[in-house]
């Protein structure tokens, strides 16, 4: 007998980094309330991340993985576009943590907002108090039945709550390639969602942590992410270092001007 149409599909993007893998899972099942399905696909990570997709999968936390052969970035969501059945479609990077009612919350934004295509669990203003570093984010406060959303002209970043009309419309995800790195184009997917008639947003409060922006996270694996700002040329380390100079912290080199960790500033 098939399973109950699920309200929302998310589709969640791994590429490495198990560990920050199974804190999204674990939190994204332990918080959800609506009816989901959970689709994992892997862009042809390693064999310690593979193991433990395939045993959340036997576990139950998982309803569908793909294993694709090699890292097609943001691309690889295109794949399970014709085979998600949620009125709602979310996109997730394996670097979040999911807080309670996450889904209840967004959901109530897109009953309030008719015209809303696009929305972020993340507010405009970084959660500094709890060690994020990243920008704030432009956005137009809008109001409606007791809700708020942020209505901007930019980018809201990967994860987010989409309407299923916009991916019926044709909306399409594509990459910013560097090397071996393929970063999901959100820009150009908001672009999309805003081209096909409906309002791209933030949210009003955070209902996922952005673990993979906090300074705990990055100095527990900083090779990976100076290489992954290094290879974001509308960033770089230049940028890296001023993000965290504005939030207190500051890059460390070593002699033979490597990256060598993070110290505080204040």
């Amino acid at each position: 007998m098939a399973s109950p149409k699920p309200v929302i599909s998310t589709v969640l993007l791994s590429w490495n980094r198990p560990h920050m893998l199974y804190r999204t899972l674990r939190s994204y099942r332990a918080c959800t309330r609506s009816a989901a399905e959970l689709i994992v696909v892997d862009n042809g990570s390693g064999r310690e991340t593979r193991t433990l997709i395939e045993s959340a999968e036997s576990a139950g936390l998982i309803d569908i993985a793909i294993f694709l052969p090699a890292n097609e970035g943001g691309g690889a969501f295109n794949h399970v576009t014709p085979v998600v059945r949620g009125d709602y479609v979310h996109y997730s990077e394996n670097d979040i943590e999911y807080r309670p009612h996450w889904d209840t919350a967004l959901l109530g934004k897109f009953e309030a907002f008719p015209v809303l295509g696009q929305l972020s669990p993340f507010a405009p203003k970084p959660e500094a108090e709890l060690g994020e570093v990243w920008v704030e984010h432009g956005g137009r406060p809008v109001s409606s039945a007791g809700q708020q959303v942020f209505v901007t002209s930019a980018g809201v970043g990967t994860t987010c709550l989409v309407r299923r009309e916009v991916l019926d419309q044709g909306a399409q995800w594509a990459n910013i390639e560097s090397g071996e790195w393929r970063f999901p184009n959100d820009a150009n997917f908001s672009a999309q969602v805003r081209g096909r008639g409906f309002a791209v947003a933030w949210n009003d409060v955070y209902v996922a942590a952005n673990l993979g922006h906090r300074v705990s996270e990055w100095e527990r694996d900083l090779p990976y992410y100076v290489a992954g700002y290094a290879a974001k040329g509308w960033v770089g380390i230049g940028g890296l270092d001023r993000r965290l100079r504005a939030a207190g912290h500051a890059l460390v080199y070593a002699a033979n001007g490597d990256v060598a960790g993070i110290r505080r500033l204040r």
